[in-house]
């Protein structure tokens, strides 16, 4: 292909809104342009790449049973309200109305469609189990869009459904979805992890995320070192080994700390032991108030009492109306002598003595609080973030954390879509039973940006040979001009392309140093510089990876490709 047919819009200075490298240097190379914020289109060699992912995507899906369809964008909304997600699923939805004024979602995600459509055919345990998956545009109103590809409102993902009679069936299907995403990041050339994961608005019981190593990436991951185990910040366990600051127990008295509503100003104007110090933290917990007490320096974690409380909707901080409400004065919040109000502790609040608190009077602390004498009715689970240096369990530990981009992620969703929709099958014994259900996606343009940010350099690009929209990049210094070039690089092209390789040829009429510069920001695995060395039968090959060229005899070079590529 000779590039000056090609649409590569190169783009030198690039708006300082692009922060990190994938987002910059998917601009630069002429891959994407911005139509909006968070919605890009995606050009000739960005669709190349996308090709090569839904390719290899396809084969690890199909070769574990799925079955690709293709679902409509536009989601009537009395499925989403069947599922109890049409208000529930929150802004992130793009509601729309058609012409008779009937309401429609654009499809963030396809549960309640493939559900439906599976509803008046899986009647019977005999067409168990299916696997239904598809690569197509997926819309989510992000209030944030940013990091080019990494967070949009519009992209391109592979989402897939599978149905069972029975959670083993189930759990065998979900195996099977794990180790396909470990054969395609494997072979996309990713360094990734596996981490253990909230479900989040999707439910279910429980879920993987699939997380590519990047230091922009938005989500922590916590492990150990040498150990294969890992898990989101979200749902990290923490081991509590029963250790305590136990000290002799003194009488509980109060401390009066005029406008001191915050643990920072308690410490500053009193220095007063931050490891003492207790937040009582108001929650609002399915409309109810939860009193959640965590030591000062750590910082509580919603999701996990969220699962302590099997709470049907996000943990949230209680506003003043709730707090009013159960008279409780607000920055002076305390567990002591409350009646009514649940309290639950983070687990090393029982280890610590003489403890400090708010005391439910304007500014006023209690201190030297003794929790399991002064404090009614509390019940201690694992409710906080866990951080560098915790322990999952006794053995395991201390954990460290790394940033990760979340490419890919499995669940399984139980039977909540199917009784929400009414899908019923009759048993062996022609009983009605509902069916279980697992979900699975992989964000495929979210993995253009997973792959630049993990493959490049100061340059540019470093196109790894899985996905690359051509193998060799051939730059003749005087294509069209000298006649001995033209014809050389002519033969090269059919040559190589003869042995299964994609040619560019760059045959504009440029400067070499913009030909070198834009083949380094595209960054194509191989490059060919074809010049007035070809005279005396030799050019000059150069692997991206590397940082020194080779000179080869017109003759070796087939060869030479075949040895280092092929």
């Amino acid at each position: 292909m000779k590039q000056s047919k090609m649409y590569i819009p190169m783009v030198k200075d690039v708006s300082s809104q692009a922060v990190c490298q994938s987002h910059i240097l998917s601009i630069k190379a002429g891959l994407i342009h911005q139509t909006a914020a968070g919605i890009y289109s995606y050009l000739p060699l960005a669709n190349t790449m996308i090709k090569k992912i839904k390719e290899i995507i396809c084969e690890e899906i199909d070769a574990i049973g799925g079955n690709e369809v293709i679902l409509p964008l536009l989601q009537p909304s009395d499925l989403w309200e069947k599922s109890g997600r049409w208000q529930g699923y929150g802004n992130e939805l793009f509601r729309v109305n058609d012409r008779k004024n009937g309401e429609f979602a654009l499809a963030p995600t396809h549960e309640e469609v493939v559900t439906d459509l599976v509803k008046n055919f899986l009647v019977s345990y005999k067409k168990y189990p299916v696997n239904l998956y598809q690569i197509a545009v997926k819309m989510r109103d992000e209030a944030r869009p940013r990091f080019g590809l990494l967070r949009g409102r519009e992209f391109i993902m592979m989402d897939g459904y599978s149905f069972h009679t029975s959670i083993e069936s189930l759990q065998e299907t979900y195996d099977q979805y794990y180790q396909a995403y470990c054969n395609i990041f494997d072979r996309i050339g990713l360094n990734y992890r596996i981490v253990e994961a909230d479900n989040g608005k999707i439910g279910g019981s429980s879920s993987h995320e699939f997380m590519a190593l990047a230091d922009i990436g938005e989500d922590t991951i916590v492990y150990v070192e040498g150990e294969p185990k890992a898990f989101n910040l979200e749902v990290a366990p923490i081991y509590y080994n029963g250790s305590s600051t136990l000290e002799a127990q003194q009488t509980i008295q109060e401390l009066i700390t005029p406008g001191c509503k915050t643990i920072d100003s308690l410490v500053k104007e009193y220095d007063l032991p931050i490891n003492k110090l207790v937040k009582s933290i108001a929650l609002d917990v399915d409309g109810e108030l939860v009193i959640a007490l965590i030591r000062g320096d750590r910082t509580l974690n919603e999701i996990k009492i969220g699962k302590v409380l099997n709470a049907k909707e996000d943990v949230k901080i209680a506003n003043y109306e709730l707090i009013q409400k159960n008279n409780l004065i607000e920055g002076f919040i305390g567990p002591v002598n409350l009646k009514n109000i649940k309290i639950i502790a983070d687990n090393e609040i029982q280890g610590i003595s003489n403890i400090i608190v708010g005391a439910n009077k304007v500014d006023t602390h209690f201190i030297n609080v003794d929790i399991n004498k002064d404090v009614k009715d509390v019940t201690y689970f694992d409710i906080r973030e866990i951080e560098e240096g915790d322990y999952f369990s006794e053995k395991l530990g201390p954990v460290k954390f790394a940033r990760g981009i979340e490419i890919g992620h499995i669940f399984a969703l139980g039977n909540s879509y199917s009784k929400s929709l009414n899908v019923e099958y009759l048993n062996a014994q022609q009983k009605l039973e509902t069916p279980e259900m697992g979900c699975y996606g992989i964000g495929v343009t979210r993995l253009i940006s997973a792959i630049i940010e993990q493959q490049h350099d100061e340059k540019g690009i470093i196109m790894p040979k899985s996905i690359t929209p051509y193998d060799i990049h051939i730059v003749p210094l005087d294509y069209g001009k000298d006649e001995l070039q033209t014809d050389y690089v002519d033969k090269l092209e059919k040559e190589l392309n003869a042995i299964g390789l994609k040619v560019l040829i760059d045959d504009r009429d440029e400067r070499p140093g913009v030909k070198f510069g834009e083949s380094d920001v595209l960054g194509l695995p191989i490059r060919i510089v074809v010049g007035r060395k070809l005279k005396e039968g030799s050019v000059e090959l150069k692997e991206r990876t590397k940082k020194e060229s080779v000179d080869l005899n017109v003759e070796n070079v087939l060869n030479y490709i075949k040895d280092i590529y092929l």
